[in-house]
């Protein structure tokens, strides 16, 4: 069994379900698994692109600067890391 950590913060979800922070979840890998993982947990997304109307729980985050990933992670019981570092997001070298 594990320890809890005093300092981890406690989930503030009232559901049942465990609830997820998925990462890079305007990729292709993430938006092909985001509907079924919705089914089964609860669901808080980021990426570094802005927000599309229509999404739940999404927020813009660098997740390279970690001041604007903590808030995010306060109730989530676990981390789905799909973002990558591309040409795209940081140009060449």
């Amino acid at each position: 069994m594990i320890k809890e950590d005093a300092d981890r913060p406690k989930s503030v979800h009232h559901s049942l379900n465990p609830s997820l922070l998925i990462t890079g979840s305007k990729g292709r890998l993430a938006q092909a698994a985001l509907p079924e993982l919705e089914k089964i947990y609860s669901v808080r997304t980021t990426d570094i692109s802005p927000s599309f109307p229509g999404d739940k729980d999404y927020h813009q985050a660098d997740i390279t600067h970690f001041a604007e990933v903590k808030p995010l992670l306060v109730g989530i019981d676990a981390v789905v890391h799909l973002a990558i570092a591309s040409v795209r997001t940081f140009g060449p070298h």
